[in-house]
């Protein structure tokens, strides 16, 4: 079985991470400000050169035996594939883990998939790469390399950032700069993966990531009309948990308002619940009668939770 991308993978794999070596790391291993305009172009610079050499160099490369089963003559059912990728080892070897590496840089026609698929297979895939015991060090690059690349389609762009979060903790501190560096641009651009790359953030503040960096751009974020309705609730959750009182003002003008999703309001009566006091309750109880299902068990939960946290204060 040879995959249908015909792109060499020894020579890939070996200039990929010439590339990545040369092009992807800053020589700085500090966070200061001065270093971050550095760090963007780096990535774009990165990102460039691996899609140039995707294109530019061709071969064939048999796949090996135990991965086989990702590139069938034809679709093979997902229940099945995933079984078979849940039995894979924790220790693969450099060829399958090219393999496996080679099927997330592939799109969907290159495998035989429709795009809904290939999705929910490659994200199975890449859980597989990020828990092995070794992480595989041209993931990153893969997943940074994908998630510039405007040719793929938004949702596995949004899962390779996703599966970024989930590994910043395993990488080195060149790398988690440059991650943080991602994450923030996409926060303060408000793009459609903002609220990923929010989460992102919000998931490593134990793990490094500058919370007082973070919380400026969020709350822009929350204020951002041009971003999606849930990259900016997203964001304002975030807030919420991190006791950022000064995101209340937005809060109480969300909850009443039939102008925002009934998604935002439910977040706002939940972000309530988490910085709210007593006082606030009379406001929650409007909506306790609300028509709309959602936004009564939203209201009555965070009405709960004000009386449990405040009780305990007490």
């Amino acid at each position: 079985m040879r995959l249908k991308r015909s792109v060499g993978l020894g020579i890939v794999f070996i200039l990929i991470g010439m590339g990545f070596a040369l092009y992807f790391f800053p020589k700085e291993e500090n966070k200061s400000p001065e270093s971050k305009s550095s760090h963007e172009k780096n990535i774009k610079t990165s990102n460039e050169l691996v899609l140039e050499k995707l294109k530019r160099f061709n071969g064939t490369q048999k796949t090996p035996l135990s991965i086989q089963f990702l590139f069938p003559p034809t679709q093979a059912p997902y229940l099945k594939q995933a079984q078979q990728l849940d039995q894979l080892s924790k220790q693969l070897t450099s060829s399958e883990i090219d393999a496996l590496l080679l099927f997330t840089a592939s799109f969907p026609q290159d495998v035989g998939l429709n795009e809904k698929y290939y999705n929910a297979v490659g994200d199975l895939v890449l859980c597989t790469l990020e828990t092995q015991e070794t992480l595989p060090h041209l993931l990153p690059h893969y997943l940074v390399t994908i998630f510039y690349d405007s040719n793929r389609n938004a949702i596995w762009r949004d899962y390779c950032l996703q599966h970024l979060g989930a590994i910043y903790p395993r990488l080195s501190l060149k790398e988690q700069n440059i991650l943080e560096t991602l994450f923030l641009q996409s926060v303060k651009k408000g793009d459609e993966m903002a609220g990923t790359a929010a989460i992102a953030l919000a998931n490593n503040f134990k793990n490094g990531i500058h919370i007082q960096k973070t919380i400026p751009a969020l709350f822009a974020l929350t204020h951002n009309q041009k971003s999606d309705d849930s990259n900016r609730l997203t964001a304002m959750l975030i807030l919420a948990e991190q006791n950022e009182k000064k995101i209340l003002p937005l809060i109480k003008q969300v909850i009443p308002s039939r102008n925002y999703s009934v998604h935002f309001r439910m977040s706002a009566i939940a972000s309530l619940g988490m910085l709210g006091n007593p006082n606030d309750i009379a406001l929650l109880k409007k909506y306790t009668t609300e028509s709309d299902l959602r936004l009564r068990t939203a209201s009555k939960a965070a009405i709960k939770k004000i009386k449990q946290r405040t009780s305990h204060e007490d």
